[in-house]
């Protein structure tokens, strides 16, 4: 699992590719869970996030970055209610960089009492 990487800005050293892809359980029956790479699918959601001096540019498909500005930034996928942040360092060392904030996971929904 990745929480820190780094781009250029070049062409052909400017693009990051990242995949979603875990073991999940889709209908609350603990024997059923299997792997899944939900990297393209529509509820996937990849935000580029980092209000910050780096900055990159999401391509709209397969988790596919494009390093923009140098310094440092973050982005953060979504699906199901699984989150996660990814610092990236565009044209710099991650490890200098400020952690992405953390994500609080949002609990599932309950149904209403009838």
């Amino acid at each position: 699992m990745a929480t820190a990487t780094s781009v250029g800005t070049a062409p052909g050293s400017n693009t990051l590719q990242f995949q979603a892809q875990g073991i999940f359980n889709r209908n609350n029956n603990l024997n059923t869970a299997k792997f899944h790479d939900v990297t393209n699918n529509d509820s996937t959601v990849w935000n580029p996030a980092g209000n910050t001096a780096g900055s990159i540019s999401y391509t709209g498909s397969n988790g596919l970055f494009i390093g923009v500005t140098s310094g440092c930034t973050f982005f953060i996928v979504s699906d199901g209610g699984f989150t996660k942040s990814v610092v990236v360092g565009v044209n710099t060392d991650p490890a200098t960089c400020p952690a992405a904030p953390v994500i609080v996971a949002k609990p599932p929904a309950s149904p209403r009492p009838q």
